[in-house]
């Protein structure tokens, strides 16, 4: 059978909200330079906005960075955790390529 290579699809979503301090600073010291160097790949969600959205991840504490991985939630970090900005970038950078015959053994490419 003939390997396929399927390219990831990788997104942060940023829960925030307009009266937020740190969720501002944040937003403006990196994460609208890091969106514009990832179009698409960036979502600014105002959790008193979109509060069912905010339900469905759970929100808890803000600023909440959300990773996903086609579609699934992979990692997160919120407000009380502490990160590295490089994390971000690597991970939206990241473009390994995935084999699909990995499906059926059992093991992920990472």
């Amino acid at each position: 059978m003939a390997k396929r290579k399927v390219k990831r699809k990788r997104k942060l979503l940023y829960f925030m909200a307009s009266w937020c301090g740190p969720c501002k600073h944040l937003k403006e010291y990196y994460f609208d330079d890091l969106a514009a160097a990832f179009p698409g790949q960036v979502d600014f969600i105002d959790a008193q906005r979109e509060p069912a959205l905010a339900r469905l991840y759970k929100v808890a504490r803000i600023p909440l960075i959300v990773f996903l991985e086609d579609g699934k939630e992979v990692k997160r970090y919120d407000g009380s955790q502490k990160f590295g900005f490089e994390e971000f970038e690597g991970f939206l950078k990241e473009d390994k390529a995935n084999d699909n015959s990995n499906k059926d053994t059992g093991k992920i490419d990472c």
